[in-house]
């Protein structure tokens, strides 16, 4: 069988075109931009130019972030407390109340733990290297990075993501005001408006390449631990974790 190798010849191109069609489309303002945020002659460029490159409604990886400070805010700050050094226990039990072994987590984190399973369990550090661990293969992960949204110096990133929506659809605004008057006042006014609608359909899928390949490669990982579990179960593994040492093409070879 060639399957893992298929695979991910099939997933390759469609990744590719994603890349290619979001940053072509995207990218030379978001560059004029950047370089005006560091370079710029004032510092009212430099501002705006940061105004505009923020700030964008339904950005996925927000989206995660926000999802992942209401998932930790959920768990009372005392349980968060109790485990302090000791996340693989509070991971534990957090696993005995899913599975209807102990009820004694809040019904809602529990709710918001599986909602945010579901739609990021695929994540994790190193997310584009097939061996590296997800959320779902261990919560401890997830809990780690959790920890880091709680207490009273975490501002709500949602709140955050509001107050950028706001600065930069002001900026926008007044840009295109300030471009409506002049001798070439139409030629000036299109232009600004042709950049900004560039921006409002490129800065919220910016970081969808990246966690579309990282989705790919988690769902090719599921794969391969379904042969490695096969591979170990027939000795032809000796440990976890060997059948990433292993080519794809070697890894079709032994199944």
């Amino acid at each position: 069988s060639m399957y893992f190798k298929e695979l991910w010849a099939v997933s390759e191109p469609i990744f590719n075109q994603i890349v290619f069609g979001i940053m072509g489309a995207g990218m030379s303002p978001y560059q004029e931009l950047d370089e005006i945020r560091q370079n710029g002659k004032t510092e009212q460029a430099k501002q705006d130019a940061d105004q505009l490159l923020g700030g964008y409604e339904n950005d996925d990886l927000m989206q995660a972030n926000i999802s992942m400070y209401e998932l930790a805010n959920a768990l009372p700050r005392e349980v968060w407390s109790q485990y302090e050094g000791r996340l693989d226990e509070l991971a534990g039990r957090i696993a005995a109340n899913l599975s209807g072994q102990a009820a004694d987590l809040p019904a809602d984190f529990l709710t918001a733990w599986r909602s945010f399973m579901d739609r990021f369990g695929w994540d994790g550090s190193d997310q584009v290297f097939v061996s590296s661990t997800r959320y779902r293969d261990d919560p401890e992960i997830l809990l780690s990075r959790l920890q880091h949204s709680i207490g009273a110096s975490v501002k709500d990133p949602a709140a955050t993501q509001k107050e950028r929506v706001a600065k930069r659809v002001a900026t926008m605004a007044r840009q295109e005001a300030a471009a409506s008057s002049g001798c070439f006042a139409w030629w000036s006014q299109s232009k600004i408006q042709k950049r900004n609608n560039i921006l409002k359909n490129f800065m919220n899928t910016r970081n969808k390449p990246k966690l579309v390949l990282s989705r790919m490669v988690a769902d090719l990982r599921l794969e391969v631990l379904r042969a490695q579990d096969e591979l170990l179960k027939s000795k032809r593994l000796d440990e976890d974790g060997d059948i990433f040492h292993l080519e794809l093409d070697e890894v079709d070879q032994a199944m």
